[in-house]
């Protein structure tokens, strides 16, 4: 097969190649092998930042949908997203967020869960 451009792999693979030029002889055959390496597993929450004197917004997760909530995250004033990197491919975590201030916490977010592919 002629290939111009880059390849794209999904899956382990040994690849030959040699080079062609009009005019020329063929290059020599080059081999090699390729791993591939499945990118680290992480969800992302992002929301609307409705308060206007928060201090900090808190992050709660819980493992499946009938897990016990805990906060994994303390994050500054005005921040909107949050990436969860210490999650497992194909399991189910479920996230609340709230906003705190010197009077106390705001009520939470509602549920939002999801899993990494």
């Amino acid at each position: 097969m002629l290939y111009a451009s880059a390849i794209t792999l999904t899956s382990n693979a040994v690849l030959n190649a040699k080079a062609f030029k009009s005019s020329f002889n063929p290059s020599a055959q080059a081999s090699a092998n390729f791993t591939v390496v499945p990118a680290p597993a992480q969800l992302t929450l992002s929301w609307q930042d409705n308060s206007t004197n928060e201090s900090n917004f808190g992050v709660q997760r819980k493992t499946g949908t009938s897990g016990t909530y805990a906060q994994i995250a303390l994050l500054p004033a005005n921040t909107t997203i949050y990436v969860d990197a210490s999650v497992t491919h194909g399991v189910t975590y479920c996230y609340l967020v709230d906003a705190t201030n010197s009077a106390g916490a705001s009520a939470y977010t509602n549920e939002v869960c999801g899993s990494a592919p």
